[in-house]
Parts: structure tokens; sequence; C-alpha cells
């Protein structure tokens, strides 16, 4: 019994799967649910909202109207009519300017279109220019002093060739084992 042996190796200790957390899936469902809720219901919480901000905004001068002795209901409908005459005003200085603007829009488009020529020329010109000279530069090297290789009649006599053509193919597919 001598090749017995007396305790056998136990196996590696494996702790088993942790149980499934939906606390991160929970927090997306409920997020795409409140999404989802404003954007179909924009069109009654969007003048809710309006109004919250709107009463945030006149609440002090509604206070300081009534520490002058002036009843709530007159405070709240002066100041309401304030805040709607201040906004009609902005909105009227807005249009007219807007109006003033569309009527002088195409004097407006002849000076960009001016400006873009200008533009334009100032960079695409110049480059045109400097690819000519930089040819006519070559051309005067290769007259000057013509490479060894080739000698100039051989260039004059010889007609240009078409590039090669070229084709591309795919590889075949390895197949993995």
């Amino acid at each position: 019994m001598a090749g017995i042996a007396a305790n056998p190796p136990s196996p590696p200790h494996v702790d088993p799967p942790a149980s499934p957390n939906y606390q991160t899936l929970t927090g997306l469902g409920v997020g795409v649910t409140v999404v989802a809720a404003l954007y179909f219901g924009k069109d009654i919480l969007l003048p809710i909202t309006v109004a919250v901000l709107l009463s945030f905004v006149l609440s002090p001068l509604v206070g300081t109207l009534r520490r002058l002795r002036i009843p709530r209901a007159v405070a709240v409908v002066f100041s309401v009519g304030l805040a709607l005459a201040i906004i009609g005003g902005v909105g009227a200085l807005l249009g007219s300017q807007i109006i003033e603007v569309a009527g002088d829009l195409p004097l407006y488009q002849t000076t960009i279109e001016k400006k873009v020529d200008v533009l334009r020329s100032a960079t695409l010109g110049r480059v045109a220019e400097f690819a000519s000279r930089f040819r006519g530069t070559l051309g005067q090297a290769g007259q000057i002093s013509p490479s060894p290789a080739s000698p100039a009649g051989e260039q004059a006599a010889r007609p240009e060739q078409p590039p090669p053509a070229v084709e591309v193919r795919q590889p075949p597919p390895i197949l993995s084992r």
C-alpha cells in the first residue's frame, strides 16, 4: 500500500457566480420613462414651466407692491401686465430688426459674393499661379540640364505612354482551424 497517496489534492475553489444586479437597468428604465413622459407631455408641461419661472421672476415685484399697501390682486395683475408689455416690446423690436435685415438681404448677398470672390482669387489664384511657375521652372530645368540617361532628342521622339492598368483584388479568406 505504499503506492496510494494519503491525501488526494483538492480541486481549486471557484466562487459561485454573482447574482445579477438590476440597479443600473432599473435606473436606465426610469430615465427613459421620464424623458418619454417629458417629450409627450411637453404641450402641457411647457406652459406650466413658463408660469412657474414667471412667478419666480415676478414675486419680488409683487412683494414690493404689497409693502406699498397695494392689494394682492392689483399687484399681481400689474406685475403680469408689466411683464407682458416688456416681452411684447422686446418681441416687436426683434421683429422690426428681422424685417429690416430681410429687406437688405439682396445687398448683403452681393457683398458676400464679392468677398467670397476676393477670398477665392487670393487663395486659389495664388495656388494656380505657384503651380504654373513651378511647372515652368521644371520645364526650364529639363531643357537646361537633361539627365545623362536619356538625351533630349530621345525624350521628344518617344510618345507618351499611358499608365499601366491597376487591378485591385481581395486576398483569399484564411480558414482558421
